[in-house]
């Protein structure tokens, strides 16, 4: 399986995605920027320092500027593209995957990496792997020597002396980021009090410090860095990993409770009884608060009915939209969205151009204090449907193309409404639907269904076992 998705690059370190490709990757990199700027960070898995360096080195071997922010949060990578005026941006981080992966986040320009952009990339640097080392080894050398181009500035990373030679400069944005999320929260009256789960990772100091600094009392879970990821998975959109968190939210008596993935782009929130919302819920408590009349708001096509209902409430555009960081951030950017919201977790906002776990959180807690409400009471008119998770289903090829062929049969009958964002979605007339998507990391479809209520939900599952000859358990 290639370590090139559609939206990042991610892989098992030391097997698939080590130092080697990092270097391989810059390489291409620098060849696309052609001596423009690029700020790079990294999150705190442990193999991330040295992939960081082997990709910073290849990118200042091409010539081009970086600006390194040292190891942060993928948000705080993002706001210090604003904050710096870069053309680009990478993050070394496997995101939400386990300890064993590790990857890149790319950006160029104002909007996120396509997947044209992945594939060119990934093709220059198999290239690259696959013998033309030697080539770019020798254009290296033929640079070389003498004090040449750039008064002779030294890469202080790549060690090179060139006509051509990369510019590197180390600044930290820290507190310029804290400065703008401290911003977005009015002065504090109520005693709120949160938990926060960092899981170890890129959250693990600074969401309970800028929660401190906001005047919020804070009991901290999980939040010293640990690359290894040793208390929970860095996925917290995955319920069964954030237990520890629904107890301690209980154990303390908070009014609140979230969980931040291992690069702090991804947030889930747990109310004060301990349950966590699904993703849909928060964004229906941002969509209320945010969107009004000439507004739109972008979500993913797994999302439940209750976000488009909230947005319709409104007076807002609902845009549905195919899963995906990249593809949810680009349509929300081009509409210049109020906001935008995405299953696994991931809220973006005007202000910010795109998503960020932690002023979710800031964003939340405004929300809260301004209208005293707790989680469920902002969330006391949503009219609840009954939907599944996603259902996966490993499959060959010749199973899962056998699969589509019979959902497609499916989209010619009197009522039902296709939908082909993303795979197959079929709408049917008392508002149910049902989605079939291939997995673009693993041999194996994805089965996801929304009804009314849970009779009408049976029913749905029992007709599409039916017709899809699967079972959905």
């Amino acid at each position: 399986m290639s370590i090139f998705k559609d939206c990042d690059i991610r892989g098992v370190y030391g097997e698939d995605f080590t130092e080697r490709e990092a270097d391989a990757i810059g390489a291409a990199v620098a060849e696309l920027l052609q001596g423009r700027s690029i700020v790079v960070s990294g999150d705190f898995r442990t193999h991330t320092p040295p992939l960081k360096e082997a990709f910073t080195k290849a990118l200042l071997a091409g010539g081009v500027e970086v600006w390194d922010i040292g190891q942060a949060s993928t948000p705080q990578l993002y706001f210090s593209k604003r904050y710096l005026h870069t053309y680009a941006s990478a993050q070394i981080t496997a995101s939400h995957n386990p300890p064993k992966y590790n990857g890149m986040k790319l950006m160029f320009g104002d909007m996120p990496i396509r997947p044209e952009d992945i594939e060119q990339i990934g093709e220059r640097a198999l290239q690259i792997l696959s013998g033309d080392e030697k080539s770019r080894e020798s254009d290296d050398a033929n640079r070389s020597g003498g004090d040449k181009g750039n008064n002779g500035v030294l890469c202080t990373l790549c060690g090179e002396r060139g006509e051509n030679p990369g510019k590197y400069h180390k600044t930290d944005t820290t507190e310029a980021y804290e400065t703008m999320l401290l911003a977005r929260l009015r002065p504090v009256s109520r005693n709120l009090h949160i938990v926060i789960d960092a899981g170890n990772g890129a959250m693990s100091e600074i969401a309970p410090r800028v929660a401190r600094k906001a005047g919020i009392q804070v009991t901290p879970l999980f939040c010293e860095y640990d690359g290894a990821f040793p208390n929970r998975d860095p996925n917290p959109a995955v319920l069964s990993h954030i237990t520890a968190l629904c107890d301690k939210v209980k154990e303390v008596n908070a009014d609140l409770g979230i969980a931040f993935d291992g690069d702090g782009d991804r947030a889930i929130f747990v109310d004060s009884n301990g349950i966590p919302l699904i993703a849909e819920e928060a964004m229906v408590i941002f969509t209320d608060a945010l969107a009004g009349p000439g507004d739109s708001v972008v979500y993913d096509l797994k999302c439940s009915s209750i976000l488009k209902q909230a947005v319709l409430r409104c007076g807002s555009e609902p845009v549905m939209e195919r899963s995906g960081h990249a593809f949810i951030r680009r349509n929300f950017m081009q509409r210049n969205s109020v906001f935008a919201g995405e299953v696994s977790g991931h809220y973006f906002f005007r202000e910010l151009e795109g998503d960020d776990g932690l002023y979710a959180m800031m964003v939340m807690l405004d929300i809260m204090e301004e209208t005293g409400k707790s989680l469920r009471g902002l969330l006391r008119n949503v009219q609840y449907t009954a939907i599944t998770p996603d259902i996966r289903i490993r499959a060959d090829q010749e199973e899962i193309e056998e699969v589509m062929r019979r959902m497609e049969n499916w989209t010619g009958e009197a009522g039902v409404h296709p939908v082909y964002i993303d795979g197959i979605r079929l709408e049917f007339p008392d508002d149910s639907w049902l989605l079939l998507r291939r997995s673009i990391t693993e041999p194996a479809f994805t089965v996801r269904l929304e009804a009314p209520d849970e009779e009408k939900l049976r029913t749905l599952r029992k007709e599409a076992e039916k017709r899809l000859e699967i079972q959905l358990v």
